[in-house]
């Protein structure tokens, strides 16, 4: 069989060496030909009339859809009517006769089933906004026409009631309407929703939603003026925030539709909010700071003493939280956070500059109550982090920085256990422990200044007393009455920190600057352990029930300096023959140690 390009070349005479058969294929191939161009022209003059007759099915139906709409739209006017729709302030709801809304619903059923003109999607006041709201039904478009022109009468015209600056009035007035027409929806229009195999959408939302786009629309032609004006912007912003959530948690709007709130996140009104919601918190900071009664203690709050400028900075954020929280794109929440993790640090650096201008005695000072402040603001921010609304923030911080490579996958993996307040929380960390350790310092400067007779006493030629040593009095009066106001000041976590420390460092400013700066004999000896044993481990047992536990390395000094008999071979670094252990003293040490007793001839040493 030879192709159809070999036909047309036989046929065109280019081989003219033809036999008999081929002669006959040419032929045949020819009428295959034509055939071909036959066909080719009969489907297109068919498409073409297919085509015809479509466009012309089509335009008398929509005619009719047209005039039935038009039919149908008059009939739903007369029977809302009659059933005093729409409900306003002058008018009453009440139930209309059973033949009304039976011929209301038949009427709504009709509507349903009427495709919705392209003219008809699109609402009276447009917005670029409105795109991403999902198409209204027939039906709720018509009932929704007396409450948008009343909308757009009001505030949208030359009325009084059209002030940009008061969005709270036309917010108000939709979330009425909303109200006022949920018993009608549901009673009435559901039922038939319901009935209809053409949508699945509640009758009450779709007149919310609807609703809720005049808003949109509004919001956003108003912008412009309102971005000029930054107590306007803010005002709109609180009455935006505050509609979109009284909408979600009394009308039951839900999360996947557009709100109120998408006007607030175009990019440069966001940058805007983001600007003055800054502004608003350096300036609330200030504030803070700055009032006189700024680090008084709040009642009832004995263990975190809690200070009025921890509380008020803390219900900033959270007030903040609260606001940006009901965002729906996690890019947008995670800018916020990065502004509350801003305002921490701010607040890090404003008490370090504070302390720094405090010059008298620490715990007369105002560092105690800095020190309550920062401390309470760690305790709160490391339980916020673990909470689902952080911890979903920080997975989408970590899944954008993994996506752009900027981290490794250790580093990943590391901030997926983290959260987003991880390295304030270093900072302030430090900061605390920093007042801490400052606190710490003046106490123990206090008392090494009142224990110089202690340390200089004549332990080489001391009689043992059944009391304290005298000139050790100074140092256990200052040294108690430090404690007690370090309890008094500071939180219990804190305080328990201070103690701890301070004891850590007595005990070994005893063992450095007493015991291996003095030479002891047998009653010298007795008496320094009598009084550890009995007045200075005591001291600690009111905040620990093993206080003994922080003078260990003390107390074994104490031993090595009453044991009796010593060993032969101390000397050669054999301890091993003590009659009790030694744990937390280096050999060096226990040699040190041994070589102040009065019992041990120096030039044997």
């Amino acid at each position: 069989m030879y192709s159809k390009n070999k036909c047309v070349q036989l046929y065109l005479g280019r081989n003219t060496n033809l036999k008999t058969g081929d002669q006959c294929k040419i032929v045949n191939c020819d009428v295959i030909i034509v055939g071909f161009q036959l066909a080719e022209g009969l489907l297109v003059i068919v498409y073409q009339m297919l085509d015809l007759l479509v466009l012309s099915f089509l335009h008398l139906e929509t005619n009719r859809f047209r005039s039935d709409r038009v039919f149908c739209t008059r009939q739903l006017e007369e029977v809302l009517k009659t059933a005093g729709w729409p409900v306003v302030s002058s008018t009453v709801l009440t139930t209309p006769p059973p033949d009304c809304m039976n011929r209301f619903q038949l009427i709504v059923k009709h509507l349903l089933e009427i495709q919705l003109p392209p003219e008809l999607t699109t609402p009276a006041v447009t917005s670029s906004l409105l795109g991403n709201f999902p198409p209204l039904s027939l039906p709720v478009t018509l009932m929704l026409k007396p409450l948008r022109k009343r909308f757009i009468y009001h505030f949208c015209g030359n009325k009084k009631t059209n002030q940009p600056e008061r969005p709270e009035w036309f917010m108000t007035q939709v979330l009425t309407w909303i109200r006022d027409h949920e018993h009608f929806m549901t009673q009435w229009v559901q039922p038939v929703f319901n009935q209809s195999r053409r949508t699945k959408m509640s009758a009450k939302l779709e007149l919310t939603q609807g609703l809720v786009e005049l808003v949109v629309d509004k919001l956003h032609s108003d912008m412009p003026s309102l971005m000029n004006k930054d107590e306007h912007f803010s005002h709109m912003v609180d009455e935006t925030l505050g509609f979109d959530k009284e909408l979600k948690e009394v009308a039951g709007y839900p999360e996947s539709l557009p709100s109120a709130v998408t006007v607030l996140t175009q990019a440069q009104v966001f940058v805007k909010w983001i600007h003055m919601e800054h502004k608003y918190a350096r300036d609330k900071m200030d504030n803070i700071l700055s009032s006189g009664t700024a680090w008084s203690e709040l009642t009832g709050s004995d263990e975190l003493k809690i200070t009025e400028a921890a509380e008020a900075f803390l219900n900033l954020l959270s007030t903040m939280t609260e606001r940006y929280s009901i965002l729906p794109q996690p890019g947008h929440r995670m800018q916020f956070v990065d502004l509350q993790l801003e305002l921490i640090d701010e607040l890090r650096l404003r008490l370090s500059q504070l302390l720094n201008l405090e010059r008298q005695d620490p715990l007369d000072s105002q560092l105690p109550a800095i020190l309550n402040t920062a401390s309470y603001i760690c305790t709160v921010l490391a339980e916020w982090g673990t909470k689902p609304h952080y911890l979903m923030l920080q997975h989408y911080k970590t899944q954008v920085q993994s996506v752009g490579g900027e981290l490794s996958a250790m580093e990943a993996a590391s901030l997926r256990q983290g959260t987003v307040f991880d390295h304030a929380l270093t900072l302030l960390q430090h900061l605390v422990q920093k007042l801490v350790d400052d606190l710490c310092e003046a106490v123990m400067l206090e008392v090494k200044a009142r224990s110089r007779p202690y340390r200089r006493d004549k332990w080489f030629a001391m009689t043992c007393e059944n009391s304290l040593t005298p000139s050790a009095c100074p140092m256990f009066q200052v040294l108690g009455a430090k404690l007690h106001s370090l309890q008094s000041l500071l939180s219990s976590s804190l305080f328990s920190k201070a103690w701890q420390s301070v004891a850590t460092q007595l005990c070994m400013f005893l063992l450095e600057e007493l015991v291996l700066q003095n030479r002891f004999n047998e009653g010298g000896a007795k008496q320094l352990e009598q009084d550890l044993t009995r007045s200075l481990i005591p001291l600690f047992h009111q905040y620990t029930h093993r206080p003994e536990a922080y003078f260990l390395p003390l107390k074994e000094a104490c031993a090595l300096l009453n044991v009796r008999p010593l060993p032969a071979d101390w000397a050669r670094g054999k301890y091993d023959k003590l009659p009790f252990e030694i744990h937390h003293l280096s050999p060096e040490m226990i040699h040190d140690v041994i070589q102040k007793r009065a019992d041990i001839i120096p030039d044997l040493i």
